[in-house]
């Protein structure tokens, strides 16, 4: 009797335990080896404002544990791509947690900016939705970032 009421307590904690760490299923998703659509360019010209991007964006850069460099010799001459944040709300339904990445675009200078993606969650593989590229620091560039009730909030730099 005491061996059955035992092994009751331990099925009992494994499935608490084994339930406590399974995450949802966007958050599984690796972001800092992933690959993401990207206007790829040589040389990009510092951006003065916000900018909606083309879903039709047909090149694309793969992140390596968070990062791209342009240059492989000499990266920190850049311009290099580093995953800033991943951030996880409600965006395309109440009962769908969906992703939103920040990438940062830094030049190897003085200039950067920011490009933010928002992932649909609801097929369980991430399906971009849609992306920005921002200014470049004060100059419209991100300030904050946050997904509340089913929306993308983008708080920008006024370089007035």
């Amino acid at each position: 009797m005491l061996s059955r009421f035992l092994a009751g307590i331990v099925t009992l904690l494994g499935a608490t335990c084994l339930h406590a760490q399974q995450r949802p299923l966007s958050q599984n998703v690796d972001f800092r080896n992933f690959t993401y659509s990207f206007p790829v360019h040589k040389f990009l010209a510092v951006p003065g404002k916000m900018v909606w991007m083309s879903l039709n964006v047909k090149t694309t850069i793969t992140l390596v544990n968070g990062r791209y460099d342009s240059d492989k010799v000499t990266p920190a001459q850049g311009p290099s791509i580093i995953l800033d944040r991943v951030l996880y709300g409600y965006l395309t339904s109440a009962k769908q947690l969906d992703a939103v990445v920040v990438l940062g675009y830094h030049t190897g200078g003085t200039a950067w900016w920011s490009y933010v993606y928002a992932f649909s969650m609801a097929s369980g593989q991430p399906k971009l939705v849609g992306w920005l590229r921002t200014g470049s620091r004060a100059d419209f560039g991100l300030y904050r970032l946050d997904v509340s009730n089913g929306g993308l909030i983008v708080d920008l730099f006024d370089p007035d």
